[in-house]
């Protein structure tokens, strides 16, 4: 059979086929750690260590406790859809294992050079295997311990399009740190550790779900989480949701998991939102670790070859469910309305009837009146409105106002600036037009040098999540460029010893936190620019004091330098900072 161009069809080669597959599964270093660490989790490991190397670049290695493999399953293991976890079709509509296709590792194979050492006996025999280009190079027994490594080296050596797709080393690590937090949060009674180079950066014994989500998120998640629990027939959810006043502005600590597997499901992160609603602004997300348990045949997990993706034979019962139960949890811990269903509800008692009733109201008519006898006076519009008495009007004088930084103002709210201008009454969003101010100021002063520090007279420490963390060592040159010198003090702990000349800070910790908030939102908005994107998270950052408002000369400061601003209208974001209610709207409003 010939195809359109008039060539033969063919079987493509083992190996072509596993890249090709490998475009699917693996397309990032963290693709490959996810892949391997479920691997370790079907095995019943109680403890992982993972280690990275140049972001996982160069090499990545995953080492379990876990069952280990014998000798024949360790070379079949690199074959295409060779699987243990398996054996009928029908095994397919009760799943309970984290992947089942046994393409991952023949994949895997075809696009790095791979180490493997593997034992199920606790004698501490065992197999080592090498591989390049999926063909076994290496076959050898070796004495390890019962469990798993592998070791997968120079990722996509062979194919050199796809590697240089990959982004820079601390965007890739970044991927492998979120696969690493999903995977430890759906499993809490797993010790996980990860390394990056020599340095090891996290270290989570086993615990309970609470314990894991205080060392993946934070400590501080205490008092701002809310527990949630219900069990149906069809379906149990158990976790966390987050209080209206700490919820975030963009979708970060939004965790789902069905039958322990992360999962996007925007149907399901609807019903969270909608039970949100009116509580949070609407650029705003809320937190939440949410763990959903149902009979595995009741989800399909092959709609996604990451498995990133499933579907639920009845989603409306999940929704609603949901829904309801972050709503109840609200409204427990008094975040949303409720009603109070042991109060009696009953008639508004009515006053006493007195002696002198109200008379009954009458209606007025004419009962003589015959429309056929009695028709209606014939009008003249033209009479009318010759009849009507002339009005005069005035000539009216446009408005002499003046347009400086000295005329007369007064404040709205406690945030706006209002003032008259030539052109009718100028309305200034104060905090907005500061931000504009402190973003141009930082932008002007760090274009040829660093902004200069202020050091604290008492440094502060603080601890971040592991997430944060990585960030805070990726952009530690970009911070003291702006006059923020921090420095690790082991592990996540961090101490912060100089800030921005003038700007004074009550939290370390949170403003930090805030700031990389800031941050990663600018990211996302599409602003790749390191100087302008910490210029614009410093100017959302900085303190505002609503005291301010009530000097009057930080009024005239800020139509000052707001008006030396090179966009003096729009703030970093785009907002608009002032608006005009012009002269002849004004007088047009008022001549109705």
């Amino acid at each position: 059979m010939l195809n359109s161009k008039g060539n033969s069809i063919r079987k493509l080669p083992a190996l072509v086929a596993n890249q090709i597959a490998a475009g699917e599964v693996v397309q990032r270093p963290a693709n490959a750690v996810k892949e391997l660490v479920e691997n370790a989790i079907d095995a019943e490991s109680t403890r992982i260590q993972i280690f990275i190397q140049d972001a996982g670049k160069t090499k990545i290695t995953v080492r379990d406790n876990g069952n280990g493999m014998t000798p024949e399953d360790a070379r079949l293991c690199f074959e295409r859809h060779a699987t243990s976890k398996i054996t009928d079709a029908s095994d397919l509509m009760t799943l309970t294992t984290k992947g089942f296709r046994g393409e991952a590792l023949a994949s895997m194979a075809a696009v790095a050079k791979i180490e493997l050492l593997t034992s199920n006996e606790t004698q501490g025999t065992g197999t080592r295997l090498e591989l390049e280009d999926g063909i076994i190079i290496t076959d050898a027994p070796v004495s390890c311990e019962k469990g798993t490594q592998i070791t997968l080296k120079h990722l996509f050596y062979n194919v050199p399009a796809r590697r240089n797709f990959l982004k820079s080393d601390s965007v890739e690590f970044r991927h492998i740190l979120e696969e690493t937090e999903r995977l430890a949060l759906a499993h809490p009674e797993i010790e996980f550790k990860l390394t990056q180079g020599t340095e090891e950066l996290l270290r989570w014994p086993a615990g309970n779900e609470i314990t894991r989500i205080k060392q993946v998120l934070g400590v501080q998640l205490d008092t701002q989480l809310l527990p949630i629990e219900e069990f149906t027939p069809y379906i149990s959810i158990k976790g966390f949701i987050g209080l209206p006043q700490f919820a975030l502005k963009n979708r970060k600590d939004q965790y789902l998991f069905i039958n322990k597997r992360f999962v996007r499901y925007p149907y399901l992160h609807h019903a969270i939102l909608q039970a949100y609603e009116s509580l949070i602004p609407e650029t705003h997300q809320p937190r939440y670790v949410l763990f959903l348990t149902l009979e595995s045949q009741h989800v399909d997990v092959n709609i996604h070859p990451t498995k990133t993706e499933v579907k639920l034979d009845d989603e409306r019962t999940a929704y609603h469910l949901i829904q309801s139960m972050v709503k109840r949890a609200l409204g427990k811990a008094n975040a949303g309305p409720s009603l109070d269903f042991n109060a009696e509800m009953g008639f508004m008692d009515l006053p006493a009837r007195g002696q002198n009733p109200p008379p009954q109201p009458g209606i007025q008519y004419n009962a003589h009146y015959h429309p056929e006898y009695n028709p209606k006076p014939e009008a003249s519009w033209e009479k009318l409105f010759s009849e009507a008495p002339q009005v005069a009007l005035e000539e009216q004088a446009l408005l002499d106002l003046p347009n400086d930084h000295e005329g007369p103002c007064l404040t709205y709210a406690k945030r706006y600036l209002v003032y008259p201008s030539l052109h009718g009454i100028m309305i200034l969003d104060l905090r907005r037009a500061r931000e504009r101010i402190v973003y141009e100021h930082f932008l002007l002063k760090t274009v040829a040098q660093s902004y200069p520090a202020q050091e604290l007279l008492f440094p502060e420490s603080f601890e971040l999540n592991a997430a944060a963390a990585q960030w805070m060592r990726d952009w530690q040159s970009n911070l003291l460029h702006f006059g923020i010198r921090i420095e690790p003090f082991g592990g996540s702990h961090f101490i912060l010893y100089a800030l921005p000349s003038g700007i004074e800070l009550k939290d370390a910790k949170n403003w930090i936190e805030n700031l990389r908030e800031t941050c990663l939102l600018n990211n996302d908005l599409g602003v790749n620019d390191v100087r302008i994107n910490l210029a614009q998270a410093l100017a959302l950052n900085t303190t505002w004091e609503e005291h301010w408002v009530q000097n009057e000369s930080n009024w005239k400061h800020i139509r000052k330098e707001l008006a030396a601003c090179e966009n003096p209208n729009f703030s970093p974001r785009g907002k608009p900072i002032q608006m005009c209610l012009k002269d002849a709207d004004i007088r047009n409003f008022f001549k109705s």
